[in-house]
């Protein structure tokens, strides 16, 4: 038998038609005659997770020139809530009564504009000696003295005004007195300038007893700052109270009893009214109002006498009280000739020391 590679071509291609017809004869033969009624095994289920593809935004045909942006209609502001001011005793459970003061305090009174001075530049030493301090104890009427203040015989003192050098550590500058006193009635001023710092003022008015135990009946002292009231002190003799401008506590109001700068004109002429000469530890006790709660008695010891005159001191009763020391002048009616007023302790000095050819008496 001869091989296939010398069969001739066309021998060959029959050979390979007829094997193709039979291979495709067996494939429909063997789909025709499958058993019938089985079924392919199912697939197990395959999760699958696809991504959706956005359809793209539509392109414009030409890009939009944008316009100037318009911001949006303003609206008005809505009105800021008022701030209540809190007075000093409106921090506490239960508000005690109000209480009077005198007509001329409860006024309206004119709109002034505010110092220009922080507060940063009037330390609580530095606020003269009339000016009661932040460091000042809260009025505690418990301490209050109750019972009648001691009367002494008074000469009331000629009427003048005497000029001032005033010193507070390197603050040099001046202080003024003035009092005046006519048909009954009276008036005290004291100012301090000192550079750097707004004038203060002070101004006690009332009446001046005929009996020789009386001397000065204050009825307001008015402490001010660049002329502007600030706080007062009233002597409500027809009542018989004692009132304040920045608190409601009141106290019993008897005879005698001074405020801060009457008290000064008053110790001079309890002084040029003595009986007897004086010796080293005599004292005068006088009661004395602030005009922001302050009630104490003041008692003034004789610390040294001279033919010049005499020198007083006034110890303090409580931490941040004034300490203060007078040097009267005999040639003079007994008028300061030197005052040192010192928050104790710890406060600077405040020293004023009258001029000379300065003082004149009327």
């Amino acid at each position: 038998m001869s091989q296939p590679s010398e069969w001739p071509p066309i021998r060959l291609g029959l050979v390979l038609a007829v094997l193709g017809a039979h291979v495709v004869a067996l494939q429909v033969w063997s789909t025709a005659h499958a058993p019938r009624g089985r079924t392919a095994p199912a697939a197990r289920p395959v999760m699958r997770v696809s991504l959706v593809p956005q359809a793209p935004h539509p392109v414009p045909e030409s890009t939009p020139t944008l316009g100037p942006l318009t911001p949006p209609p303003a609206t008005a502001p809505s009105p800021p809530r008022p701030v209540p001011t809190l007075r000093p005793w409106e921090d506490r459970a239960e508000l005690p009564p109000a209480v009077p003061v005198a007509p001329e305090l409860a006024a309206p009174r004119p709109v002034v504009a505010a110092p220009d001075v922080s507060p940063a530049e009037l330390p609580a030493a530095q606020e003269g000696p009339l000016l009661r301090a932040s460091s000042d104890p809260t009025p505690d009427p418990a301490n209050w003295p109750t019972d009648p203040p001691p009367r002494y015989r008074v000469q009331i003192p000629a009427t003048g005004s005497w000029s001032y050098h005033v010193e507070q550590g390197l603050l040099h500058g001046q202080g003024r007195l003035d009092w005046q006193h006519d048909a009954g009635r009276y008036r005290i001023a004291q100012q301090v300038n000192l550079p750097g710092r707004p004038s203060q003022d002070w101004v006690s008015q009332g009446a001046v007893r005929t009996d020789a135990l009386g001397g000065l009946s204050p009825e307001r002292l008015l402490e001010r700052r660049r002329e502007r009231p600030l706080h007062a002190v009233n002597f409500q003799h027809d009542k018989g109270l004692l009132s304040f401008s920045d608190t409601p506590l009141t106290a019993p109001l008897y005879d005698g009893m001074q405020d801060r700068l009457s008290a000064l004109v008053q110790l001079v002429g309890i002084v040029q009214a003595w009986p007897t000469p004086w010796t080293v530890g005599e004292r005068i006790t006088l009661r004395v109002a602030a005009p922001r709660g302050g009630l104490a008695d003041w008692v003034w010891e004789v610390v040294a006498v001279s033919d010049e005159g005499l020198h007083l001191r006034r110890e303090p009763t409580q931490p941040y009280d004034w300490r203060v020391e007078l040097w009267l002048a005999s040639s003079r009616g007994h008028w300061p000739q030197r005052m040192r007023w010192q928050r104790w302790p710890g406060g600077e000095p405040i020293t004023w020391t009258l001029q000379e050819n300065a003082g004149v008496a009327h």
